[in-house]
């Protein structure tokens, strides 16, 4: 008889190749039956398309931070995603792993923890999620964008690429706003509303550029251009160098040296850290 599995260890009495095969074979036809490819999917992990490719065949270990999203763009039923956490991890779904985070008590712990992990950062650093919500942020992240914040959905506090695009301080927070911003912005927006057009938060950002004439001209002019020359979304949180106004010193912009570090505890999370010096 087959003993129970325990949690941290693969589920007992199953081969390391059958628990490879019953791995590809859930992810595969899920996959399957909602139609999407594994390029598909890896984009919506933000990963690429050979690591997927390993991962659903088995030739490399999924990272255990990453099967929350999985069970999501997969669409797995409780009794489906209680298999993939027992045939990778041999435990079951944390708490945190489906429903709302934002009411879960452990994604609370967690966002506490990176907040007080960040706060001892004498960059300026700040955490956003896959919708560029600003999920935690230090003092120095407060010092140079808090002077714009108006209680606003748009401010530099609440959505980083709606403050760009959106909000009315923006061309002045911003040093070089349109070529700099605002264009990497709408890249970074593209790129990422391709990979996950039913998104609800992506429909109402491009909902809102219609109020906006200089984003909508950008959107539907320089944009373009800008993806047929080949350009990304790199210009924008990754590692950069761009410029910002210090609330202090209003005509004097201070270059930021921007580096984007992805999250392993929740999927689609990036931490971004500034290192500043003068222009």
């Amino acid at each position: 008889m087959e003993k129970a599995a325990r949690d941290g260890e693969p589920v007992a009495g199953l081969l390391e190749r059958e628990i490879r095969d019953l791995l590809r074979q859930l992810l595969r036809s899920h996959r399957k039956a909602l139609g999407l490819s594994q390029e598909q999917v890896a984009r919506r992990l933000y990963i690429s398309t050979r690591s997927y490719f390993d991962w659903e065949a088995g030739r490399v270990p999924i990272p255990p931070g990453q099967l929350p999203a999985i069970a999501r763009i997969l669409n797995l039923d409780e009794r489906h995603e209680w298999l993939l956490h027992q045939l990778v991890s041999g435990n079951t779904p944390p708490p945190a792993a489906r429903g709302n985070l934002g009411e879960d008590p452990e994604f609370s712990l967690y966002r506490r923890m990176i907040k007080e992990t960040i706060s001892r950062s004498p960059h300026v650093v700040y955490v956003m999620d896959s919708e560029w919500n600003v999920m935690a942020y230090n003092e120095k992240f407060e010092e140079l964008y808090g002077w714009a914040c108006t209680g606003s959905r748009n401010d530099p506090t609440a959505n980083m690429v709606r403050f760009v695009l959106f909000h009315e301080l923006a061309p002045r927070v911003l040093a070089n706003w349109y070529e700099d911003w605002l264009l990497a912005a709408l890249i970074f927006f593209n790129i990422a509303a391709r990979h996950a057009p039913d998104n609800l938060a992506y429909l109402e950002i491009r909902g809102d550029m219609e109020r906006y004439p200089t984003v909508l001209r950008a959107q539907t002019v320089d944009v373009p251009k800008a993806m047929h020359r080949g350009e990304t979304c790199e210009p924008l949180f990754e590692k950069r160098r761009h410029a910002v106004y210090w609330p202090d010193r209003p005509d004097v912009p201070v270059a930021q040296y921007s580096l984007l570090l992805g999250l392993d505890l929740f999927p689609g999370w990036r931490m971004v850290v500034d290192g500043s010096s003068p222009s």
